[in-house]
Parts: C-alpha cells; sequence; structure tokens
C-alpha cells in the first residue's frame, strides 16, 4: 500500500533514519507500547499516532468485552474486559 506522507511524517524519518511505518510498527507491535508512549516518542499527539495507524493499515487496539481474555479484569456485572486487537476501519 502506498501511502502519502506528511510533512510531519517526513520530518519524522528525517529525525530518526527509517520510515515511519517501521517506527510505528517496532513500538506497536514488537514493544507493544500505547498511542501516548509512541506520541511522547515523537514529539507528536495520540490523535496523531491513531491517524497514522490506520493510515498504514495497522491493527488498533480497542477495549471488547470477553469471557476468555488473556489480559482482562472483572467489573461488578461480572464481565471481563479485555484489550483485544481488531482492525480498525
Amino acid at each position: 500500500m502506498v501511502v502519502e506522507k506528511t510533512k510531519l511524517m517526513l520530518v519524522i524519518e528525517d529525525k530518526y533514519g527509517e520510515s515511519v511505518e517501521q517506527i510505528l510498527h517496532r513500538e506497536y507491535y514488537q514493544k507493544r507500547r500505547n498511542y501516548r508512549e509512541i506520541a511522547d516518542l515523537l514529539g507528536v499527539s495520540e490523535p496523531t499516532i491513531c491517524q497514522w495507524l490506520e493510515r498504514f493499515g495497522f491493527m488498533a487496539k480497542r477495549w471488547t468485552l470477553s469471557t476468555t481474555a488473556h489480559h482482562s479484569f472483572s467489573n461488578n456485572a461480572g464481565f471481563r474486559l479485555s484489550r483485544e486487537p481488531v482492525f480498525a476501519g
């Protein structure tokens, strides 16, 4: 997929010496950082990170209801809330 890059993306790429797509993949999937952590690292806002992830077609993590969640907690109603990857879009 060819993504038209913004001026800010090009500045980030020049600063870090690699593509924004590679940076996002490493930080989001391999290091499992959240939007805020990546935004702080790159010096941009959380919504910018979310938009970039969507622009590159990466999956977004959203809270979903589950009864067999690996990373989960229970609320008072007995539901288990977990963070599972789902396709953005």
